[in-house]
Formats: C-alpha cells, sequence, structure tokens
C-alpha cells in the first residue's frame, strides 16, 4: 500500500485498487506464460515497497516489476527449485550497504536476500525450521526470524550468526515486526499470543497479548510507533496502544481475513477479506472484499469503518 493504491491478489493475478478512482485494473499475472521468461505459478506471498512489487509462488518462484515504470518487463525467476520450497514472506528492504533487497522466507529453512538491481540472490541464511517470516531490524544489522518452531531467532543480517534464541511459544510462529525505532520486537503465534520484547532485556517478553479465534498471521507496527496491528487468521483484528499495551481496539469482521495494511501516514486501516459475502453486525447487507477503517480524530485509539 501506498501513493494513494491498493495492491491485492485476486487467484493467479495483482490488482490494483484506486480508492480515488474507485476503479480496479489488473498489473501483473502469471495465469500464462505470454513473453519468454514469464512463468506460471500459484502466488503464496506478495510484498510491495519502494515502488516494487514482489510475489512468490508455491514452488519457489517469483515475478517482480517496478511500479514507477510500467514499460520496465516482468521479470521472473526461481528463489529455490526444493520441493518444499515455498516462499511464505517477503520483506522489501533497504540492505545494510545500500540498494533496496527483498528478504525472502522459504519452506525449504532459508531466508535469501534478492538484489532488486541485479535480481541476483547475495546471501542465503539457512535455519533449523521452515522459515515463516523474517523482519530486519531498522538499523539492518540484526533480523527477527520466525518459522515452524516455538522459538524465535535473532541473527547477525550479513553473516547468520546466531545472536539469541527466545523460546516462549507454545506453536509454531507465523509473523514477527520491529517497531520503528528498532527497540520493540513482536512475534505472532499459532498458540493465539502475541509477544512483544525489547531488545535491550529481551529474555523474557514484556507483553503477552492474547487472541481470540486463532493464531496470529500479520503483524504490523504503526509508521510513528503508536500502534501495534494483530490480525487472526479469521474474525479478528487487534490494534494495540504501545504506550503500555493494555489499551487496545478489536474489530470483528465476521470471515477470514487475508490481510491487513495501514496507509503510510497511519490514518487509514485496510482490511481485505477472503469470503465473497461475510456478515457485518447490525447490518442487512452482506459484501466482501477491501474495507477502510478510518482514524477517529476525536480519538487517537480508535479506527471506525
Amino acid at each position: 500500500m501506498g501513493n494513494g493504491i491498493i495492491l491485492y491478489v485476486d487467484k493467479d493475478s495483482v490488482r490494483q485498487w484506486s480508492p480515488q478512482l474507485c476503479k480496479s485494473q489488473e498489473i501483473l499475472n502469471v495465469r500464462t506464460a505470454n513473453t519468454p521468461h514469464s512463468r506460471v505459478f500459484t502466488i503464496s506471498s506478495m510484498a510491495c515497497a519502494e515502488n516494487i512489487l514482489f510475489i512468490g509462488g508455491l514452488n519457489g518462484e517469483f515475478a517482480c516489476r517496478r511500479l514507477d515504470d510500467r514499460n520496465n518487463r516482468v521479470h521472473y525467476g526461481i528463489i529455490t527449485a526444493h520441493l518444499n520450497g515455498i516462499s511464505n514472506h517477503i520483506h522489501i528492504t533497504e540492505g545494510l550497504k545500500g540498494g533496496i533487497q527483498a528478504i525472502v522466507s522459504s519452506n525449504d529453512m532459508k531466508t535469501r536476500f534478492i538484489n532488486m538491481e541485479t535480481m541476483s540472490i547475495e546471501n542465503t541464511i539457512s535455519f533449523p525450521f521452515p522459515v515463516n517470516c523474517s523482519s530486519l531490524c531498522p538499523d539492518k544489522r540484526i533480523m527477527c526470524v520466525v518459522g515452524d518452531a516455538t522459538e524465535t531467532v535473532i541473527v547477525d543480517s550479513a553473516t547468520g550468526a546466531g545472536i539469541l534464541s527466545i523460546d516462549e511459544h507454545r506453536d509454531f510462529s507465523f509473523a514477527c515486526c520491529w517497531s520503528p525505532n528498532g527497540r520493540l520486537f513482536a512475534t505472532g503465534n499459532q498458540d493465539k499470543t502475541t509477544r512483544v520484547y525489547d531488545i535491550r532485556n529481551p529474555t523474557r517478553a514484556l507483553h503477552v497479548l492474547s487472541g481470540k479465534a486463532g493464531g496470529i498471521r500479520s503483524l504490523q507496527f504503526s509508521s510513528d510507533g503508536k500502534f501495534l496491528i494483530a490480525a487472526e487468521p479469521i474474525d479478528f483484528v487487534h490494534i494495540y496502544d504501545t504506550k503500555s499495551f493494555e489499551n487496545s481496539q478489536v474489530i470483528d469482521m465476521f470471515g477470514e481475513i487475508a490481510g491487513v495494511a495501514l496507509t503510510p501516514e497511519d490514518q487509514s486501516l485496510y482490511i481485505a477479506t477472503a469470503e465473497e459475502r461475510i456478515y457485518i453486525p447490525n447490518s442487512e447487507y452482506r459484501l466482501g472484499g477491501i474495507f477502510k477503517f478510518q482514524k477517529d480524530e476525536n480519538d487517537s485509539m480508535a479506527f471506525y469503518f
């Protein structure tokens, strides 16, 4: 999300929605291979940042393109040929030495750093578990990694050397993220909890935040660090006030949640559902799609539909 547009996956294509124009257009399609370098694959993950769209596939494929120059061709490639090479998560960010990179977390127990200029894999870090999410700290020097394990690990982003291992969750983790100042990191787990740690004293969680229906699949701090968004796979999205994590808002969607994203200025929260039709409380309508929640100017802790 950015520059007034929303990107979402529709079957085997990525589409762009403009809230201002109320129009949607297709910008990348992997249903058919209609160019010499294209590939047909099923999309498993997507990220967009720095004017770059990057999608990963179920069998280690990827495709990416620049959004500020539609004349540039779509670049296709293979991240891994491993039989269990599904791309679980993508993080697009500036690297430690400059330049934009895509950090891809894969089920083959590896996290790879792809240089977005050369489209080459510059670094690969191996782990003892399938990797579900890797999040680079704002200082670019360390990385939080979670996966099909109860442990959360912090590693050197350049060498992969282990710095810290925390084992407080009771099931597999699917999400992790850093606060903008790099002091806090959060992990989301199938045990229905979000755990928040301070990197300066990370031996135990500062806060354990409970979900309602399922595991925590998506985590995101707001750009100003005042909020933490935690999404469950169905029904519930939590918005925590990071001053103390004691105050929160819960948005009940009554449906399968496909994704959540804040606008860059943190004024709006968009929630995508995977249901064609969902129930909206106190309404006679049933609908699915992308829902916009606007920040309440009179209540800094509230978003309304």
